[in-house]
């Protein structure tokens, strides 16, 4: 009972700072949790979690908190307040479709790096050797860093909207809203964008899309979700063929055999169902 309330007095602790207030929930449907579990991450959810009772799922909510509570907070205690310190905070993802501050110091102070190294071990080794990547929603990086640490490009820059982001990843990442039209300094030969379009309000697509567009000279690598596959604020759906027709409008052109080796080399389930790589039309 003593260590219960031990983690109970804990658990309440990080709740009152809200710290992860809408974005730090460790169930065990969430990535994030079961990451940190050790649990595949990359893998197709059990179904056995979809057929479960709201009330059911509620509980297995709960057990997961507190069982990760105490473990985290340990893990988190000496870095918590200097790095959380002045964030700007939410309970929601942007209507822009950027994650909070706070997700990018979770994935930081819990060094989260939930990279596809099977798509990027076949992209260094492929068409990414030797060329200039630019990562557009890249949260903290992790995919960036990997390509560097490859030696095979020229190298990655990885980019975000998330608020302070630049300061959270301690300069790996550069805070940019892929939402607003922007024109950076320089273009790279191709573009990386995992994970990133569905969340985007369907209003805002056209100006993504062509930030996308602006700064890539040979092409783009996107991995788009479809609909009723899971996942949290997912606003703006496409079926691959649709991805496909909407990019033709972007003079971006699907390579077929190159999106179907991507498929095959790509470790993570939902991604290997929708990365597509796509050549500039020129």
């Amino acid at each position: 009972m003593l260590t219960f309330r031990r983690a109970q007095d804990k658990m309440n602790t990080l709740l009152w700072l809200g710290t992860f207030q809408g974005s730090f929930a460790l169930a065990p449907h969430t990535v994030e949790g079961r990451y940190l579990q050790g649990d595949a991450w990359n893998e197709e959810l059990d179904r056995s979690w979809m057929e479960m009772s709201p009330v059911e799922q509620d509980r297995q909510q709960v057990l997961y908190a507190f069982r990760f509570g105490e473990r985290l907070f340990d893990l988190f205690g000496q870095a918590l307040h200097q790095a959380l310190t002045g964030l700007w905070l939410v309970d929601t993802r942007e209507p822009t479709g950027r994650y909070p501050a706070s997700m990018v110091a979770l994935y930081e102070l819990a060094n989260i790096r939930t990279v596809d190294a099977g798509l990027m071990r076949w992209l260094a080794d492929g068409i990414f050797r030797n060329k200039s990547i630019a990562e557009f929603g890249a949260l903290n990086g992790a995919s960036s860093e990997w390509l560097n640490r490859s030696g095979a490009t020229k190298g990655a820059w990885a980019f975000d909207g998330a608020p302070r982001v630049l300061e959270l990843t301690e300069g790996r990442v550069a805070e940019k809203d892929l939402t607003q039209p922007f024109h950076l300094p320089r273009s790279f030969d191709w573009v990386l964008c995992l994970e990133v379009a569905e969340h985007i309000p369907e209003a805002k697509l056209p100006v993504f899309l062509s930030n996308l567009r602006r700064h890539l000279s040979q092409g783009l690598v996107l991995s788009w979700s479809w609909c009723d596959v899971g996942g949290e604020g997912h606003v703006s759906c496409r079926s691959p063929e649709e991805v496909r027709s909407l990019l033709s409008q972007f003079s971006l052109v699907a390579d077929a055999e190159a999106s179907a080796a991507a498929q095959a080399a790509s470790t993570v389930w939902w991604i290997a169902h929708t990365v597509q790589v796509f050549r500039a039309d020129v």
